[in-house]
């Protein structure tokens, strides 16, 4: 009998194992839709496991293997977007775990930092792949496209040691180069790119509407100016300047346009017409 339940108790372990990694990749992917850049307090809401660590390879105590690798702004290792959307990753603590994830096309989370502590954020890629290793040059290559080995985006399975290519290296290894016009960036490196010039901007702007001041972080977007310098504005200024309503000249001064036949409350209209005339707050 006893040999009858122990493959039993297994497969209900695994089968657990499973639905807390769904859980936790659907989880971040619905933060990610609210969010260019989450922030470390919103992932303390998911309360089945804790979901990243420090920094590196992370397994929480109820898996058997890794379910997150976070890459910190100041990481040791190199982490360096190439073409097709994967990134290499040194070796470091937990390299087992990650060669089982390669093996078994197991799905991970990919977390990497753009917003430094005390309140740090990150872009987050879910699910990512492991889809080889080089044991000489002591990295592994991870497939940030969200797509399964052997699927259309992603390169063919590879559940061997590789000889990976070699990279480029930035002056910074937690920068993405400059891109050039001619070529095509992806949707791994436009995610990141957004995120780091949101980030960029809202702390030139000190965490502030440059038209109505309005200081929630979660509130505010990064707009490009038509000299393509960044501005923070708030969610409603922005919509405002992206429909035209709202439009700043070159001495910094707020114009606001009504259409005609625009239908709002005195609320609204008031809340943009305050603005009108009154210069932006600068940096």
């Amino acid at each position: 009998m006893r040999t009858n339940r122990e493959p039993l108790t297994t497969n209900h372990a695994l089968l657990d194992e499973t639905r807390i990694r769904l859980e936790a990749i659907h989880f971040v992917r619905d933060l990610r839709e609210r969010w260019a850049a989450v922030p470390s307090s919103e992932l303390r809401q998911f309360k089945r496991v804790f979901l990243k660590g420090q920094q590196g390879i992370f397994k929480p105590a109820e898996l058997s293997d890794p379910l997150s690798i976070t890459s910190t702004i100041d990481s040791p290792y190199n982490d360096d977007p190439i073409e097709g959307g994967r990134v290499m990753y040194d070796f470091a603590p937990g390299t087992d775990g990650l060669k089982r994830c390669a093996e078994t096309e197991l799905p991970l989370i990919y977390f990497l930092q753009v917003k430094r502590k005390p309140n740090p954020e990150y872009v987050i890629f879910a699910p990512v792949y492991v889809v080889g290793w080089d044991d000489a040059s002591r990295r592994f290559l991870i497939d940030l496209s969200e797509q399964k080995p052997g699927e259309a985006i992603s390169p063919p399975p590879t559940t061997r040691q590789l000889m990976l290519p070699e990279i480029r290296t930035p002056e910074s290894p937690m920068e993405i180069r400059e891109m050039t016009k001619s070529y095509v960036i992806t949707t791994v490196q436009r995610r990141l790119q957004h995120a780091r010039f949101r980030n960029a901007v809202l702390k030139a702007y000190r965490d502030r509407c440059a038209v109505c001041g309005l200081g929630i972080r979660a509130l505010l977007d990064a707009a490009t100016m038509a000299d393509n310098r960044g501005i923070a504005l708030c969610a409603t200024h922005h919509r405002a300047f992206n429909a035209g309503i709202l439009r700043i000249d070159e001495e910094g001064r707020v114009h606001i346009k009504l259409p005609k036949n625009f239908e709002a409350g005195e609320g609204e209209r008031a809340m943009l017409l305050a603005f009108n005339s009154t210069r932006v707050k600068l940096r």
